[in-house]
């Protein structure tokens, strides 16, 4: 009996070992574009991701490198400088709102898809495509973006959902299309 609860409370060791092994070495920096950077900070379960740095966002399916930690991601943080953000790059974390900055000119196809606690959202006038389902199962209510003329009343559930309220701010840019995202070579 002795020699059964020495082996059990060694297995549970090794298991409490290997689990906090798993999360010693969860990736909280990285590359998400040629010259993008991302980092996490904070601690479970406020998180922030900030992206930093210039250009193009990779594109992603379900390989966001943090994945692991999208449940625990409040907020985002995106430095102007980039100028893409990459398909499926911030859909199911668990951010309220979120600022495209103003260097963007591309959202990529369900970019921010998922984010059930997404209420509102500010798109500059820099943006001028929006991939499909870019903010598909969001909870948006409030949209602000300096485009003239508004998106579609076809557009717009598709885009945003239904109940959404536009909010039209200065510095309009005309022609804001929705895309078709086409795979790429940079998926990760």
């Amino acid at each position: 009996m002795t020699d059964m609860k020495e082996m059990t409370k060694f297995l549970m060791a090794l298991v409490l070992i290997g689990l906090s092994a798993g999360t010693a070495n969860a990736q909280t920096s990285g590359m998400c574009g040629d010259s993008l950077t991302w980092s996490l900070t904070g601690t479970k379960p406020d998180l922030t991701l900030t992206i930093s740095g210039t250009g193009d966002m990779y594109n992603y399916r379900n390989n966001v490198p943090w994945r692991s930690q999208r449940k625990n991601i409040n907020t985002l943080v995106l430095h102007n400088g980039m100028t893409s953000i990459g398909d499926y790059a911030f859909g199911a974390m668990e951010i309220t709102s979120v600022t495209i900055p103003n260097s963007v000119k591309t959202i990529g196809r369900g970019a921010f898809s998922f984010n059930f606690g997404l209420t509102s959202v500010t798109i500059p006038n820099s943006v001028t495509a929006i991939g499909k389902e870019a903010f598909a199962m969001c909870g948006i209510k409030d949209v602000y973006v300096s485009w003239t003329p508004s998106p579609s009343e076809r557009l717009m559930p598709r885009l945003f959902g239904s109940g959404v309220n536009m909010h039209i701010m200065q510095d309009p840019v005309e022609n804001v299309t929705e895309t078709e995202s086409v795979e790429s070579d940079l998926q990760r």
